[in-house]
């Protein structure tokens, strides 16, 4: 619903910048409070063959403005009795604005609706045509994480990245520049001012309600009066309605009290100067630039520990300490039923879960960016994250069709694995197993490494023992079956440690044209090879 709306929103802009332009005359421009902050409200006259219309719009999807500021903006372009220019709509002459949005911020919404069709899509065409997998070299091996370092670095390298020139843009071009100016201020000149508003001012959503300080006042400079409703340099709003209500009470209308002007740019005025408590805000991106150089610094420096750590694994390497031949102790010849490690219908409602959560902020950005003048700082925020959405309802999508693929039953003799035996695995495709052309079964063996990646933990995963089983493409070889396997001598076992696992499995695919996957891992247990004393 969401990209139907900011479809159409973005259409209508399009239309707009082809509608012709006509001069107006302004009749009467006026900044108005409102609940949540200030709207600019104007009339203006133009003709159109012959015939007189009155307009009253501003600009399509204008709103207000939640600082004076803004409006005062708006109003200084467009002042009472100016000439001016409208754009009329060519087929209903009493539909005009004066001010049409501009290609560039146009194409700046429309990157969010082709975000949505292009992943959108491409996932789409992942579910019906998804790509065939590579055959398997055999028992392949690859090196180990704890061998090979970190080489998978890329996405925490790009998140902390991103944090890091996030921290350094915003402190740049934000947090530096106001706190010149609260300093700055401290030798502003001290101005009479009038105060004409004062008023708690509440902004409230789906997280609460937060209050903000708005006190508006003229003053003058050289004979020129001017207009202004910064309270201080930081302004924002957050919680606390009582200590904002005292401050408001402190300036009521029609009372005299003092501002500071800047003498370099007089409609640039403050009430109260110098630093404050809330000066501190300024400073929180800094901890995005401290996060970010801390995460890559740890990265670099894991990364250096982790390569002078290869003995480790050369005493779990295959060959050393082990033999293929080694005798070891017969297992008992029972099968066993292997449970999967989790199921579609789990895995579907795990899906709709985050993709509720995530989307649900995702629709509150998206309900403020609508009610907010359409920022073009808040589309390119949201691109991200809106992305991140779109791929969690094509992976809903694909899991609730995946609930309605045929199932995998697969027994396992002996129950128990030990390095250096041969077990059997025999297997039975509940449901339509005439929907699957083509069934792989493979033994995967593979290590997982939890570490810390600067403020938080992280997962590095490696397979490193690959053992193809069976290939069936026959339909009476797909719905059951059996074969025979053997579980090297000269590899690692199952293990578990507070920051190292191995992790045995069997893995079931099941190609279905047109139709997602039977993708089901099933998890084993290998023990070590016992030697008789």
């Amino acid at each position: 619903m969401a990209l139907v709306l900011m479809t159409k929103e973005i259409s209508k802009d399009v239309r707009m910048l082809h509608w012709p332009k006509v001069p107006c005359t302004i009749q009467s421009s006026a900044i108005e409070p409102k609940s949540n902050g200030y709207t600019f409200e104007v009339t203006y006259r133009y003709s159109v063959g012959g015939k007189r219309y009155v307009g009253k719009t501003y600009r399509a999807n204008y709103t207000d403005s939640e600082k004076y500021s803004d409006a005062e903006k708006i109003q200084k372009r467009f002042p009472g009795g100016a000439s001016s220019s409208c754009f009329v709509n060519p087929t209903n002459a009493a539909d005009a604005v004066l001010e049409v949005q501009s290609p560039w911020a146009i194409a700046a919404f429309a990157f969010i609706p082709i975000i949505f069709i292009v992943i959108g899509g491409g996932g789409l065409f992942y579910v019906w045509f998804p790509r065939k997998t590579r055959a398997s070299a055999g028992s392949g091996e690859a090196s180990p994480i704890s061998e090979r370092g970190v080489r998978k670095l890329g996405v925490g390298v790009f998140l902390f990245g991103l944090f890091f020139l996030i921290g350094v843009a915003v402190t740049c071009f934000w947090t530096i520049p106001t706190e010149r100016k609260i300093f700055a201020s401290k030798s502003w000149p001290a101005t009479p001012c009038t105060i004409l508003s004062s008023r708690v001012q509440s902004h409230s959503d789906d997280d609460g309600t937060t209050y903000s300080i708005d006190i508006l006042y003229t003053y003058k400079v050289n004979g020129q009066t001017y207009t202004s409703a910064r309270y201080n340099f930081v302004g924002g709003s957050s919680s606390g309605f009582a200590g904002k209500k005292k401050v408001v009470d402190q300036y009521r209308p029609r009372s005299r009290a003092t501002c500071y002007v800047n003498p370099n740019d007089p409609t640039e005025a403050v009430l109260v100067r110098g630093w404050t408590t809330e000066g501190i805000f300024p400073f929180l991106p800094v901890l995005f630039l401290l996060v970010g150089a801390g995460g890559l610094i740890g990265m670099y420096k894991y990364q250096r520990r982790t390569q002078s750590n290869e003995k480790i694994w050369a005493m779990k390497r295959p060959g050393i300490g082990t033999s293929s031949t080694a005798p070891h102790m017969m297992p008992i010849q029972k099968s066993i039923v292997l449970k999967p490690a989790a199921t579609a219908r789990k895995r579907f409602l795990g899906m709709v879960i985050f993709a509720l959560f995530w989307n649900g902020f995702i629709a509150i950005a998206y309900y403020a960016w609508l009610n907010n003048d359409h920022s073009i700082c808040m589309v390119l925020f949201m691109i991200p994250f809106i992305a991140v959405g779109i791929g969690v309802i094509v992976g809903v999508i694909y899991s609730f069709l995946a609930m309605f693929n045929p199932s995998a039953e697969l027994e396992l003799l002996p129950g128990a694995l030990i390095l250096g035996t041969q077990a059997t695995v025999r297997w039975q495709i509940n449901g339509r197993s005439d929907r699957i052309t083509k069934l792989k079964i493979r033994v995967e063996a593979r290590e997982e490494a939890t570490y810390q990646r600067g403020t938080r933990s992280a997962t590095d995963t490696n397979v490193f023992q690959i053992i193809d089983v069976t290939e069936a493409t026959s339909a009476m070889h797909i719905a059951r079956g059996e074969a025979k396997f053997d579980v090297p001598a000269n590899t690692m076992h199952s293990f578990q440690a507070p920051h190292n696992k191995i992790i045995w499995s069997i893995k079931v695919r099941g190609e279905i044209p047109n139709w997602p996957d039977l993708n089901v891992e099933y998890p084993l247990d290998v023990q070590p090879i016992e030697v008789r004393t």
